[in-house]
């Protein structure tokens, strides 16, 4: 009795080791006819290349769930994992697993410098100056400037040479909107600074110059300007990247061009400008969370073609020019939203105005612009 039972047990363990085998050719069918589906969907050369990769794609995919590692776990500890070489080594083949090795031993360092290095690099931030004017004639110049390395290095040009243009970042792309080249332009351009290659938007809904763009939660602002008949505009419009979309805000209380916006903590604070042939102190902010406009207290010197910029949740305004006054200005005030209240601040060591600003690690920088004599001022640090 005892031996028919041990024979009729070793029959069921036979059977049960013959499923698992079929279990496992079944997973293994599978995985490689769902890999050759993915492969036939290309008809190009590459088939081949492609099937392969796919199969063991899908096979590492399988060992990583004996293995789990962590999303942010280094490469270098995938190849250190004794398990993970052991089952890969089932199809890469052991001359492939030697070869793996011999390169794990120097991986380690090696990685960790290049890793070191993508790291400063992304960390480096820089500044983008595009466009403008030179001797009354629109540039699609676009220039870089490195901060840490205090160089300037040569970008493709945009595609549209213009002057009085607005510019944002957003998803570490620019956006070069509108402008002017003897006509009022309503051109979008948008340059990838990672591929040094710009690509051609649909244009804006209606052209315009002189206005001032910002971004905010991952969206373009643009404020108003002067139209194509030269009148100025108190329109507020959002652009969204995604569905390519602009959507119509509620407008500035005051019509004006040539002024500054600065955005804290979500909101827009739209500064100075020009209207109605004088310059303007007023100062309005826009809360995109409800809608609304709200007025602030008036900066103490009423100007347009200035510059601003923001270092630590307060506003920098720099230079510019006032009518009546008949040259460039060296005016430097702040504000702080917190106490609603202005504060002057040392002259600029150059006038100028109809110039641009921005600020990078704690520092505000002023590019270019026209100077009492009209020349045009070199870059100078603030701050």
């Amino acid at each position: 009795m005892s031996q028919e039972f041990n024979r009729l047990w070793q029959i069921i363990e036979d059977h049960q080791r013959q499923l698992n085998r079929l279990r496992h050719t079944q997973q293994e069918l599978c995985e490689e006819n769902a890999a050759l589906l993915d492969a036939l969907e290309c008809t190009n050369h590459a088939v081949g290349m492609r099937l392969s990769a796919q199969l063991h794609r899908r096979r590492f995919a399988k060992i990583l769930k004996r293995f789990p590692l962590q999303p942010a776990t280094a490469l270098v500890r995938v190849i250190q994992t004794p398990g993970i070489i052991a089952a890969a080594s089932v199809f890469s083949g052991l001359p492939a697993v030697g070869r793996l090795a011999a390169v794990a031993q120097g991986f380690h360092e090696a990685a960790d410098a290049v890793l070191a290095q993508m790291a400063r690099s992304l960390r480096r931030r820089k500044i983008y100056v595009i466009g403008g004017a030179q001797s009354n004639q629109a540039l699609n110049v676009v220039e870089c400037f490195d901060p840490e390395g205090n160089q300037w290095t040569a970008l493709a040009p945009m595609p549209t040479p213009r002057s009085d243009l607005a510019a944002a970042a957003v998803g570490g792309k620019l956006y070069a909107i509108g402008g002017y080249d003897g006509r009022t332009l309503s051109a979008v351009e948008l340059f990838d600074p990672s591929s040094n290659v710009w690509e051609t938007l649909a244009p804006m809904p209606t052209p315009r110059s002189d206005f001032v763009a910002a971004a905010e939660a991952g969206c373009v602002y643009r404020l108003g300007g002067l139209d194509e008949y030269y009148e100025a505009l108190d329109t507020l419009e959002r652009f969204d990247p995604v569905t390519k979309a602009w959507e119509v805000l509620k407008p500035m209380r005051i019509p004006r061009w040539s002024f500054a916006v600065a955005v804290i903590a979500g909101r827009l604070y739209a500064i100075g400008g020009f209207a109605d042939g004088q310059a303007l102190s007023v100062v309005e902010r826009f809360d995109p969370s409800n809608g609304l406009w709200e007025v602030l207290s008036p900066m103490p010197t009423a100007r347009s073609a200035f510059a601003a910029a923001v270092v630590g949740h307060k506003v920098y305004v720099f230079g510019g020019s006032c009518p009546g006054v008949g040259r460039a200005l060296a005016v430097a005030e702040c504000y702080d939203p917190e106490t609603d209240r202005w504060s002057s601040l040392a002259l600029m060591p150059t006038p100028r105005s109809r110039f641009a600003a921005a600020a990078l690690a704690g520092r505000i920088y002023c590019f270019g612009g026209v100077d009492d004599t009209g020349g045009s001022p070199e870059c100078r640090r603030a701050l």
